[in-house]
């Protein structure tokens, strides 16, 4: 059993309307990136619909934790690695990615 020095049974209101801001913002991007032809097409449209993917994933195996908060469960989940949260991880990273190319399509 893991320890944790804070505990908290949800992530503050806060935390969760940043991260979906986040992601809207992320969905609108690369809605206008689609339209741009910046990045490649198949890409774009992979981060469009990744959000949407990452939230429902998230949400439905963050239901049914047995203690900590959301972060802290996907935390603990990734270190077993379950299917869920390696897939999770692996759309944060190709978001983080994406982003970075988009900011780096401008400096061209």
């Amino acid at each position: 059993m893991i320890a944790f020095i804070y505990y908290s049974s949800s992530i503050p209101n806060w935390g969760v309307g940043l991260f979906c801001s986040i992601l809207i913002i992320t969905v609108i991007f690369g809605i206008i990136s689609l339209f741009q032809k910046r990045i490649n097409p198949f890409m774009n449209i992979i981060v469009i619909i990744y959000p949407f993917l990452i939230l429902v994933v998230s949400f439905l195996y963050s239901m049914g934790r047995p203690y900590g908060n959301e972060i802290q469960w996907f935390f603990i989940e990734l270190t077993h690695f379950k299917i869920w949260s390696v897939f999770v991880a692996i759309g944060y990273l190709y978001i983080m990615l994406w982003w970075f190319l988009y900011f780096s399509s401008y400096k061209k």
